[in-house]
């Protein structure tokens, strides 16, 4: 597959007891607060998205991720705004599922805060980046959550 050349990639994990899809990993983007959002970033060194996707997610919250268990939901083409983004870029979505959140940093490494919330708590937030909110539709609507 052919990737952007320019891209940012996130992942939403997803804690998953016995059949029950229960708990969701955000961040509070530390450059962006008040707002919520999925773990993610740039690609660096040749990377996928996957693969970067996996990086950040460990980056920002301390769990590990394996690139291979990764499933992307959607893209989106961003046009510059010219304030955070320097030019146009694709962004990748995904969505993993986990048993445990063990290993989670409160701090992730670029000052972010993370936090675990009940699936059932999303569709109420007004304090979710709009972007990672309609990331979240899709995987609905996929049948992913």
């Amino acid at each position: 597959m052919t990737y952007a050349k320019d891209f940012h990639a996130a992942v939403a994990a997803v804690l998953v007891k016995g059949t029950q899809k229960q708990t969701i990993m955000l961040i509070n983007d530390s450059m962006n607060p008040p707002l919520w959002k999925f773990p993610g970033g740039g690609g660096e060194n040749g990377e996928t998205p996957y693969e970067t996707a996996a990086r950040e997610h460990e980056e920002e919250t301390g769990i590990p991720l394996d690139p291979s268990k990764l499933i992307l939901v959607t893209n989106l083409d961003v046009k510059a705004d010219g304030k955070r983004i320097r030019n146009d870029h694709t962004k990748y979505f995904f969505i993993t599922f986990v048993d445990s959140f063990d290993g989670l940093v409160r701090i992730g490494d670029d000052g972010e805060r993370t936090g675990k919330f009940d699936l059932s708590e999303i569709d109420r937030m007004v304090d979710i980046h709009p972007t990672y909110y309609r990331f979240y539709q899709e995987a609905k609507k996929a049948g992913l959550l």
